[in-house]
């Protein structure tokens, strides 16, 4: 390969990642974006292939007519490059997926985009193709563990999360340990669900946070199912809070999903001061969701006393969105976790 399209595909495959991933929830993993064509054709794999660690896949794809490369296609993916290239039909490749973990920012299993990549005449989009691959490990973890801002150590007690306040968020990430040697970051596999067991106290927004809502204890229960076989993990949360002087009801607000560009229906927040005394409370500013019938913004709040304002959901595009609302204020922090997904 020349050394400028060595030098291309370098910084394609730097790029690439941070173009194709798309936002999640807690309900599903990461998801890259849907499979296309425009200038090529993947013939194989099918989109929605499963691999494994290890496994290497032969792709065949077909440019359309009048399509011309300037130099070489080549496979590109966040996991990797494939092991060859070519400067003309046939456009055969062969794409090995990585045994271990290869980025940072993105973990082996799970979905992931592989792009038919390369400069052609007369176009400056070098991604031609795509389909999505899904790569999952063959067996059950033997051991699942957390790790991030969590407290403890595993191999005496559970890791947990602790907050001293409610809308604070901690960062976690889950790790399998697997019969054949493996250790993989199983945070965005299919197979894995999470959930809490008291969202009162603690809710799960994405696969890698933890967010705190109100004080108590809570749970939060990670399973890996793999057919009728599964593994457990909890992860124990304890949420304390002193001297609250404000009270949102409720908590944390999630919109159902909607179509993208549609503001939804207003969801009306409560703002109680129980701290005894007068609370001013300042301007209420938020992108993605819209705030009417304000009556707690630039506004004091009497001891005992309540107001109200609503909070519409609306994105330009489709994605997931989550925001902390903070209610700005001179007597202590109060942020209400915001999410909304649009399709």
């Amino acid at each position: 390969m020349k050394p400028l399209q060595r030098l291309l595909f370098m910084v394609a495959a730097l790029v690439f990642p941070a173009l194709s991933l798309r936002g999640q929830s807690a309900d599903s993993p990461m998801q890259p974006d849907p499979p296309h064509s425009d200038g090529a054709k993947i013939l194989r794999p099918q989109n929605g292939t499963l691999a494994h660690p290890g496994d290497t896949i032969q792709i065949d794809a077909v440019l359309d007519e009048g399509v011309s490369p300037v130099n070489a296609i080549a496979i590109l993916s966040d996991i990797g490059t494939s092991e060859n290239y070519r400067e003309s039909a046939p456009y055969s490749f062969t794409f090995r997926i990585p045994v271990g973990e290869v980025n940072d920012n993105r973990p082996l299993l799970g979905f992931h985009n592989l792009s038919v990549f390369g400069t052609v005449h007369g176009r400056k989009n070098f991604d031609l193709a795509s389909v999505v691959v899904e790569v999952e490990e063959l067996e059950l973890p033997v051991e699942l563990y957390a790790t991030g801002d969590l407290e403890g150590r595993r191999d005496r007690e559970p890791n947990s999360a602790n907050f001293l306040e409610a809308g604070s968020d901690v960062w976690i990430r889950i790790y399998g340990k697997f019969a054949n040697g493996h250790v993989l970051d199983v945070t965005q596999s299919s197979y894995l669900s999470m959930y809490s067991s008291n969202p009162s106290v603690a809710r799960v927004p994405t696969r890698e946070a933890i967010s705190s809502i109100g004080p108590g204890d809570a749970k939060i229960v990670v399973t890996y199912t793999l057919g009728s076989q599964q593994k457990q993990l909890e992860i124990p949360v304890h949420v304390k809070i002193s001297n609250m002087g404000l009270i949102a009801e409720p908590g944390f607000l999630d919109f159902e999903e909607q179509r993208a560009g549609t503001k939804s229906e207003p969801r009306v927040v409560k703002i109680t001061n129980q701290s005894g005394r007068p609370i001013k409370i300042g301007e209420l500013k938020l992108y993605g969701f819209g705030i009417q019938d304000d009556t707690c913004g630039n506004a004091t709040l009497p001891a005992d006393g309540s107001c109200t304002f609503g909070i519409s959901f609306m994105l330009p595009q489709a994605g997931y969105s989550r925001v902390p609302l903070e209610i700005p204020n001179d007597y202590d922090r109060l942020v209400i976790p915001l999410s909304g997904t649009a399709n």
